[in-house]
């Protein structure tokens, strides 16, 4: 009769080889636009929602360019959490949310020209 142990120890094994998680960083350039700062948010400042849903970790980030451009990126459990918040996400002025992998990614401008242009070069930038 075999041991049932070394199944154990395999299942453990397996179980440990899942993907590293890097912190997120965001790209320095998004078209015209430059990476002027960057930092975590403490998870009581993240909406409930993503609180609820599992929020592994957030970032706000402030970029300049034709006109002023923040984003903050909340990184979730899987895809299929960061797609739920974005289904749940309450829109905001000045705001134009998207998903990306496990990311939900928030850009904000007060110009809504330069929101629709910053958010999707920010989202070809993710891309690469």
């Amino acid at each position: 009769m075999r041991k049932p142990l070394p199944l154990l120890v395999a299942a453990v094994l397996l179980c440990s080889c899942g993907r590293e998680v890097k912190p997120i960083q965001l790209p320095p350039k998004a078209d015209q636009w430059i990476l002027v700062s960057q930092a975590p948010q403490a998870p009581d400042q993240a909406p409930e929602t993503a609180r609820q849903l599992g929020l592994l970790e957030a970032v706000h980030a402030d970029y300049n360019g034709p006109a002023p451009a923040s984003v903050t990126v909340y990184r979730m459990r899987s895809e299929t959490v960061a797609f739920e918040l974005l289904q749940k996400w309450r829109r905001q002025p000045a705001t134009l949310p998207f998903q990306h992998r496990d990311l939900l990614v928030v850009p904000r401008s007060d110009d809504s020209e330069a929101l629709q242009r910053f958010a999707k070069a920010l989202a070809a930038t993710m891309k690469q």
